[in-house]
């Protein structure tokens, strides 16, 4: 799957890493989209932060995130977490 196909083939299931599209949203991040270009409910993304903030914002879909390394403090609503390797 080249992760920006539409429609459903036989092997949508699996996802190539390095054919998925990488956008910059803010200086010292790199953000990897796997799922949810075309409207499903659902956005997986491969994101790598150094030592920077992310804007307050509301996204359209469901995430699931997985800490790999490091820690940062999330905040979901009105709580907030320091999160760190291993955390979901």
């Amino acid at each position: 799957m080249t992760c920006r196909k539409k429609g459903r083939q036989k092997n949508d299931y699996f996802i190539d890493l390095y054919k998925c599209p990488k956008i910059v949203q803010i200086e010292g991040s790199e953000t990897t989209i796997l799922t949810g270009l075309h409207g499903e409910k659902m956005m997986v993304f491969n994101a790598t932060l150094s030592g920077h903030s992310v804007p307050l914002h509301a996204d359209p879909h469901e995430q699931v995130g997985v800490v790999y390394s490091g820690k940062a403090i999330l905040r979901i609503e009105d709580k907030e977490r320091l999160v760190k390797k291993g955390d979901l």
